[in-house]
């Protein structure tokens, strides 16, 4: 069947029991108001069936829009019994809804149990045949005038492959009788009881279909005790019945038609709009004659039987036909359900969030644009609802890494996530050193010596403990003709005549056992004793001093080597003294005649 579409006003026609199906817009809704759309469906309100259920765009009626059709039961299958065909009378609607491109989404079963004649326990279910359970995605129900609510407890049965809807365990408990003991609204000599109506409500995933022309598809009887199931000509039963009764008492079962009498009268009547229904104990032959006539037929003569009933043989209930007045047609729309967004919202991400971004409803992809990033969470029946959250450059206070020049730093984001703080040196690399927050290539290795120009010398530098530069050069020795002097070479003066005093002397040679004072080395005592020569004072003494190694000058010789210039006793150290020894002098070289001993030079005297 080609579904019509949301903008056709149609009314199909079926063929079989003249079963009315229409489809027709929303004609509630105000002509000025043709382009909006309130369930974002892509059909206007105008022409939407439920302009606030996305999943609803058109609904088909079975047997028509505010109109009730019939299900007539003789529950004694395989044989006739009495053949009244009241031992369950329903009165039933059903609306079958589809979405924007034609997709079955859903249908509302509305059923009234109107007679219940059996002396059987009977319970009542609908199958949707080619539907699997799983395409069933929400069941609710209700029920008004029901005496017992446990018996119509609704639900499916979970042994069935099929979707099966269990309506009711027990028709009679639904009124509050026994089954045993009493008929409801059969007998013209009984109390009458109120319908029990009951609306059931489906939601089924898209895409499984269902045709309008089969409505209001399998729904039967059941008897458990019994194994047997009454069902419309055109369905076999579920597998929970005894299959092996099909063909036998009364049963003329075909291949293409089941559930018949031997002369091919359904088990369960259909009519597609309100009719009387048998008395009690009154063949349904005898209320419409020409049902047999729509039986031999296979139900393609006679088809409007249930129009010319016979007088006095129907139940003379007159409530049946104030049904049609009161069904109500079927505009329930389910509440909006805006999406909601997750704890992801505000909290601010380096990254595109992928976690928590709704709390309800069907998240979008995530995009970033105006330091924020953004997706949206779709619920049921209502707009998107947009959700941000800030796109961090850095998470707040988490420090990293960062470049520096010649070393590593690290930096450390801000409190908002907007930015970092300065990158701070953590280390320099190997041949730099830190100089506030730079890394600095060093200029020479810690520690280590170079040489450097003093004049008339040789001389030292040492770098310093950074490699940032060398310290002062240092005079290390004066050339030839040179003495040091702090840390300058001095041309040496002309030494003079060598005697005592010799003012310009430039050195003692005091090296080893050549010692003028007591010990063996050169000290203060050879220093006193150098400034007492040099001086002729014998209270002179050396402020200060060097050692270093002998001079290619003149000077003071070893006590032992040189020229004599005679005794001075009084100049001498107790070496000096006890030895003997005169005053010796080297006119030349001492390093020539000495070697590389060591001498007093520099020495500063008192007067």
């Amino acid at each position: 069947m080609n579904l019509p579409t949301a903008t056709q006003a149609a009314k199909l026609w079926l063929l079989g029991l003249g079963l009315a199906v229409a489809m027709a817009p929303n004609s509630a809704i105000a002509q000025g108001q043709t382009n909006v759309d309130s369930d974002l469906d892509g059909v206007n309100d105008a022409i939407d069936a439920q302009p606030c259920d996305n999943r609803v765009s058109a609904r088909v009626y079975a047997p028509a829009d505010r109109t009730y059709g019939m299900l007539l039961f003789e529950d004694q299958w395989p044989a006739r019994g009495d053949f009244d065909f009241n031992d369950a009378v329903i009165a039933y609607n059903q609306t079958l809804r589809y979405d924007s491109v034609g997709q079955l989404t859903g249908l509302r079963v509305e059923l009234s149990i109107l007679a219940v004649g059996a002396r059987f326990q009977n319970g009542l279910a609908l199958r949707l045949p080619g539907t699997p359970q799983s395409a069933v995605t929400s069941l609710t129900f209700s029920i008004a005038n029901v005496v017992n609510s446990a018996a119509g407890e609704v639900r499916l049965d979970p042994a069935e492959t099929d979707a099966t809807i269990i309506l009711a365990d027990d028709l009679h408990a639904l009124f509050g009788v026994e089954t045993t003991r009493e008929w409801v609204n059969t007998d013209p000599n009984l109390p009458t009881h109120a319908f029990v109506d009951m609306v059931i409500d489906v939601l089924l995933d898209p895409g499984h279909s269902l045709s309008a022309a089969d409505a209001p598809f399998d729904v039967f009887l059941f008897n458990r005790l019994h194994g047997t199931e009454v069902h419309r000509p055109r369905y076999r039963g579920t597998a929970r019945m005894d299959a092996n009764l099909f063909n036998t008492v009364d049963d003329g079962t075909t291949p293409t038609r089941a559930f018949v009498t031997t002369d091919g009268i359904p088990f369960a009547l259909e009519v597609p709009e309100l009719a009387n229904y048998p008395q009690e104990g009154v063949a349904i032959d005898q209320l419409y004659a020409n049902v047999g006539t729509f039986g031999a037929s296979s139900g393609t003569q006679a088809t409007d039987f249930y129009r010319t009933p016979a007088p006095g043989a129907a139940f003379g209930l007159t409530p049946p036909r104030a049904l049609q007045a009161a069904a109500a047609p079927d505009v329930s729309c389910f509440a909006p359900e805006p999406g909601v967004c997750g704890s992801a919202t505000g909290a601010g991400s380096v990254d595109a969030p992928s976690a928590n971004l709704c709390s309800f409803g069907t998240e979008s992809a995530v995009s970033s644009s105006g330091g924020l990033f953004r997706w949206s969470c779709s619920g049921n029946y209502s707009a998107a609802t947009a959700c941000t959250t800030p796109d961090l450059v850095c998470a707040p206070n988490l420090s990293s890494s960062c470049a520096i020049s010649g070393g590593s730093g690290s930096q450390t984001c801000n409190g908002s996530g907007t930015g970092y703080g300065t990158c701070t040196v953590t280390a320099c690399n190997s041949g730099f050193y830190q100089s506030g927050n730079s890394c600095i290539a060093q200029v020479c290795t810690p520690g280590s010596n170079a040489n450097c120009s003093i004049a008339n010398g040789t001389a030292q530098q040492t770098c310093d403990n950074l490699g940032s530069a060398y310290g002062a050069c240092t005079l290390v020795s004066c050339n030839s003709g040179y003495t040091r002097s702090g840390n300058v070479c001095q041309a040496n003066s002309s030494p003079g005549t060598p005697g005592v005093p010799w003012p310009n002397a430039p050195q003692l040679y005091c090296n080893g056992a050549c010692s003028w004072d007591s010990a063996s080395h050169c000290g203060q005592g050879d220093a006193d004793i150098f400034c007492r020569l040099r001086t002729g004072n014998a209270s002179s003494r050396a402020t200060s001093y060097t050692t270093g190694t002998a001079l290619d000058a003149p000077g003071f010789s070893c006590p032992y080597i040189g020229t004599s210039l005679g005794s001075y006793p009084q100049f001498g150290g107790p070496r000096y003294n006890q030895g003997g020894y005169d005053v010796k002098v080297q006119a030349t070289s001492i390093l020539a005649n000495h070697g590389a001993g060591t001498v007093i030079r520099s020495v500063v005297c008192t007067p």
